[in-house]
């Protein structure tokens, strides 16, 4: 006989970010808003990032004009990793670790990405082990049986 458990709260990954713990639900309805989410914020960042590079390659543009839109893609870029943030730890959180980073955009962007490609590889890392688990488990159930 196989006997299958069905573990609760699987969909919760628990993180320490800045210091404080949070779980991080990715049930398929949080994916779908994170990757929404995800790709709304790609998209206005490209769109600023593209608007900058167009004002550089205009030989009118002044100094104080690249200045502007150069700010632009600072505040697009910070307030896309504090929405992205509250999101997935909870409203205000962003803001919160925005502030333990020094109220630097940078940082944050390089601490959020860190927290995004660590998610993946530990999410992926445990799924291959999961996977191994349950064939060692099989074939070595098929190989006694026979």
């Amino acid at each position: 006989m196989i006997n299958i458990d069905i573990e609760q709260n699987k969909q919760l990954e628990e993180v320490i970010f800045g210091g404080t713990h949070y779980n991080i639900d990715f049930s398929d309805e949080k994916q779908k808003q994170y990757a929404a989410a995800f790709e709304k914020i790609g998209k206005k960042l490209e769109k600023v990032i593209k608007e900058y590079d167009d004002l550089a390659a205009d030989e009118k543009a002044t100094g104080d004009v690249l200045a502007k839109k150069s700010i632009d893609l600072i505040e697009t870029q910070r307030d896309g990793s504090i929405q992205f943030l509250d999101l997935i730890f909870g409203k205000g959180e962003g803001q919160k670790i925005y502030e333990k980073c020094g109220k630097s955009t940078e940082y944050l962007r390089d601490k959020t990405e860190e927290l995004a490609t660590a998610l993946s590889l530990k999410r992926d890392s445990e799924r291959k082990e999961r996977l191994k688990a349950i064939k060692s488990k099989y074939i070595h159930y098929h190989r006694n049986k026979r």
